[in-house]
């Protein structure tokens, strides 16, 4: 596995998260209690809120560029470790 499939792999993993956050938006639909916004109102309120907190917003930037580097790591560390690998010992023995 090359560094080229590490971040295909981190790719498909985040576009797969936005698919679930858009599924459990579609699903809503059960709660007929109160009228909802559409989801895209909703999101753009929730960044509107967040953006008036420094404190938040800085945090959340940061996370948010940190996570996608950090999320990798797992899976470049056994690719590193497989390279650096010594090779398999032969467990055919040749004396008699």
């Amino acid at each position: 596995m090359t560094l080229g499939h590490i971040l295909v792999v981190a790719f498909v993993e985040g576009a797969l998260g936005v698919l679930f956050v858009l599924l459990v938006g579609s699903l809503r639909g059960a709660d007929r209690h109160r009228q909802a916004a559409p989801l895209r109102v909703e999101i753009s309120q929730g960044v509107a809120w967040l953006w008036r907190r420094p404190e938040l917003r800085a945090i959340t930037l940061w996370l948010g560029c940190v996570t996608p580097l950090l999320s990798g790591l797992g899976l470049v560390v056994p690719v590193l470790a497989q390279d650096r690998a010594p090779p398999p010992r032969s467990s055919v023995s040749c004396s008699r």
